[in-house]
């Protein structure tokens, strides 16, 4: 049973998570477009468990950020320099492990041959590349509707 209740807690935590953090639904979004389009340029196993480690990865660390902030906002309301050099520091982390990201998603995606089977497979196919551009609407919404949640209850 508190096996269970461990993950109802961690499911309420990234709920939290996603609904305070503006970072965090952004690269819910983009991590959610790279495995759609992932299919058209991970050829192998290997570069979709690299993708899927490396989305996670950025996902996981944002969320802990996230943590630390609010964390650090209930200790201290007011300004604090430690305080802010820890926000500072967490917030470094999660830019490193999104520059890394950025270059991974480089190394996968940016293939001329896979390119070029993305653009055929979207002249024989037209509602993949309509239903990106629809999905950019929900996208868009998700991105932008948040709450500053400080003391939310469960």
């Amino acid at each position: 049973m508190y096996f269970l209740l461990g993950f109802k807690n961690a499911f309420k935590g990234i709920y939290v998570s996603i609904k305070s953090g503006h970072n965090l639904r952004l690269q819910f979004v983009a991590g959610a477009y790279c495995m759609m389009l992932a299919p058209f340029f991970a050829k192998s196993r290997s570069e979709w468990a690299i993708l899927i480690l490396t989305i996670s990865s950025v996902l996981a660390l944002e969320v802990v950020n996230t943590a630390l902030e609010r964390m650090c906002d209930i200790i201290e309301p007011s300004f604090n320099k430690i305080i802010k050099a820890a926000k500072d520091m967490a917030a470094g982390a999660v830019l490193i492990c999104s520059v890394a990201s950025i270059a991974v998603a480089g190394l996968i995606f940016f293939r001329w041959d896979s390119l070029q089977q993305l653009l055929e497979f979207c002249r024989q196919e037209r509602w993949y590349p309509l239903l990106l551009g629809i999905l950019m609407i929900p996208s868009a919404i998700f991105m932008k509707n948040g709450k500053k949640c400080r003391n939310t209850k469960f």
